[in-house]
């Protein structure tokens, strides 16, 4: 099976992953001007990515079912105050 890559664009940056032999791995994680990104999983089982600024979270998470990549993006403004 031939290893592909794709990437996934969210408002706190770009996350690209590399999908084959039942593998799904982190390549790279690019934040947005004004963000910082924590990897919290690399792979191979599962991909999870956050993008946090002041204002804004934005998290990638993905894994294989059966062979499909399913992806799930969640964008999540956050209050200033009170935190």
């Amino acid at each position: 099976m031939a290893t592909t890559t794709q990437t996934y664009t969210l408002i706190g940056g770009s996350v690209t992953l590399s999908i084959g032999n039942g593998e799904v791995w982190v390549v790279s994680a690019v934040a947005a001007p004004g963000f910082r990104t924590e990897i919290e999983k690399a792979g191979p089982v599962e991909v999870e990515v956050e993008f946090e600024s002041n204002d804004h979270k934005s998290e990638l998470s993905a894994h294989l079912e059966q062979g499909e990549l399913k992806v799930e993006k969640e964008e999540e403004p956050r209050e200033g105050d009170g935190e």
